[in-house]
């Protein structure tokens, strides 16, 4: 989610005042989550984590987001850089080695491939995950499978 985030706070700042959409994004989507009505759909009103609601332009962009963001939580840039999140699509609470065990075994059961999957010199040179063995893909599937009630 926030891979834009690195050690440099200067570079942090630079980045979400004067970055893309997608930054903007990425900051918005750190505080806000969209409210939903009675049929769980999205009503163009975000609930930030302050509990403010704010609306949102149905057309592309995040100013009013972004006013709220600058305004209530002027410290945000240190605040999401210390929030633990570095990837895409975890949320904090799992380890990069677990993620990465977790996606070459989704990838391979997912789509019904060999083991040895993971270690082909092809798919280590297309990828951007590191290779995982094919003793680690047995290793952690029946561990998973010990664990299964």
């Amino acid at each position: 989610m926030l891979e834009f985030l690195c050690p440099k706070a200067t570079f942090i700042h630079s980045s979400i005042y004067h970055g893309t959409g997608k930054h903007l994004q990425k900051v918005c989507n750190f505080y806000f989550k969209p409210v939903l009505d009675y049929q769980d759909e999205p009503t163009g009103w975000f609930r930030c984590r302050c509990t403010k609601k704010r609306n949102q332009d149905p057309k592309p962009g995040y100013t009013n987001l972004m006013s709220h963001v600058r305004a209530q939580h002027p410290n945000f840039a240190d605040e999401i850089a210390g929030s633990g999140l570095s990837s895409g699509t975890l949320i904090g609470f799992v380890d990069k080695k677990s993620s990465i065990i977790f996606s070459w075994i989704d990838w391979v059961v997912s789509c019904n491939l060999p083991f040895n999957f993971p270690e082909n010199h092809t798919v280590v040179k297309y990828t951007t995950m590191p290779s995982l063995s094919t003793e680690s893909i047995e290793k952690y599937l029946i561990r998973e499978n010990e664990g299964a009630p």
